[in-house]
């Protein structure tokens, strides 16, 4: 396949590191590695940063952190705050199995979600290596990429 056929590239964090205690800045310095590693491979495609689901202090800060670092590298943020209820300060057991996975309807309301992030009309042009090579570089790490090709 072509490289430039690609649109766009979803990446979506896994909770295992902030669940083993890796910081969040060594979450955020190999997800910018991951997204320079895919933008040299697919200049054209669009990068999407899908936030962690929102369990606790450490996912909602990480979420943070990887919101402004989309923002800094023109990428779009998919958010999952409507996975917490903010009254209560749960996890919504409508959407989970358990504390830590997706159920069916989590990972319906996901994809939309991730849908949505794919077909807005915001940062058509791509992600700019510019503005990633200004964050700091971490050694890459593995991670849950899927890239998803899309028509329009």
């Amino acid at each position: 396949d072509d490289p430039n056929s690609v649109s766009d590239v979803v990446f979506q964090v896994g909770l295992n590191d902030t669940r083993q205690g890796m910081s969040t800045k060594k979450i955020r310095e190999q997800t910018l590695e991951l997204q320079l590693k895919y933008w040299r491979h697919f200049k054209k495609a669009r990068q999407h940063l899908t936030a962690l689901p929102p369990i606790g202090d450490d996912q909602i800060q990480l979420n943070h952190e990887l919101q402004k670092l989309s923002s800094h590298t023109e990428s779009n943020f998919v958010s999952t705050k409507a996975f917490r209820d903010w009254a209560t300060g749960k996890m919504r057991k409508n959407l989970m199995t358990n504390e830590y996975h997706y159920n069916d309807i989590g990972i319906k309301t996901l994809a939309r979600k991730i849908k949505t992030s794919l077909f807005l009309e915001s940062n058509k042009s791509g992600t700019s290596l510019d503005r990633l090579i200004t964050f700091e570089s971490a050694t890459p790490t593995e991670a849950d990429v899927s890239v998803i090709n899309v028509e329009n």
